[in-house]
């Protein structure tokens, strides 16, 4: 009766064990490395038309040239 309970015993021992080493290995794995994601490509407008259709409204008034003091507004290069 005593060897069974031993032999019981080394029985789970042993598959405890193994199955604390296969997670051990398992956590230790790195994850595989993904491709990178693809860029969309911009479509250029097919045709001699205009990419957007021209609207009715007129056009927005351009900026003042003065500010409300008189002095004279000038447009940084970048934003020109």
């Amino acid at each position: 009766m005593k060897a069974e309970q031993v032999a019981a015993r080394d029985a789970r021992k042993a598959a405890q064990n193994t199955r604390q080493a296969s997670k051990i290995t398992q956590r230790g794995k790195r994850k595989a490395s993904k491709a990178p994601l693809t860029k969309r490509k911009l479509k250029r407008a097919k045709g001699g038309a205009a990419a957007h259709p021209s609207s009715l409204e007129a056009a927005p008034t351009p900026p003042p040239k003065v500010s409300s003091r008189g002095r004279a507004i000038t447009l940084l290069q970048k934003l020109r």
